[in-house]
């Protein structure tokens, strides 16, 4: 239709193709975003070593 702008995902008018290319902002604000993500991926290895040890110290105690 003429006169109407299309929209991509994130509502922004054709000027980001990906919502990734959406988030913008200062410096700081990736910076933080970029912190969060790699405690993030910390936590979730953490976690996922606490349950393996759990497990074989079941196993080994022989409660499984």
């Amino acid at each position: 239709m003429i006169g109407v702008q299309d929209e991509d995902s994130c509502g922004k008018s054709s000027l980001c193709e990906t919502p990734q290319a959406c988030r913008g902002g200062s410096r700081a604000t990736r910076g933080k975003r970029s912190l969060a993500r790699k405690s993030l991926a910390v936590l979730r290895t953490y976690t996922t070593n606490f349950r393996l040890y759990i497990v074989v110290f079941l196993s080994q105690s022989g409660f499984l």
